[in-house]
């Protein structure tokens, strides 16, 4: 079992925080701004935060095929998940 965390540590670290991260920091944003207008902000939060994980853990394994860069692979996942949480606030919005 420890060769299995092991082995996905790397894609731990490349593409599923920072998905997160970039959902968070868009909830934080539209939640500054204003586009929540009732108190379940806990669960809008959790939509936001493990969506964008998701979406930029699954994107990024097939978008950054062609790149040979970690770093690259870091921002692509960040604005993966500040994409995502962007779009379902547009959503919840409309």
């Amino acid at each position: 079992m420890q060769e299995f965390f092991e082995s996905i540590r790397p894609h731990i670290f490349s593409s599923t925080l920072p998905g997160a991260a970039g959902g968070l920091v868009s909830f934080l944003a539209g939640l500054r701004v204003g586009n929540y207008k009732n108190n379940l902000f806990g669960r809008k939060c959790v939509l936001e935060i493990v969506g964008a994980m998701l979406t930029a853990s699954f994107l990024v394994s097939f978008l950054s095929l062609g790149f040979a860069g970690h770093d690259l692979k870091i921002v692509l996942a960040f604005a993966i998940g500040v994409g995502w949480a962007g779009i379902i606030q547009k959503i919840r919005i409309s």
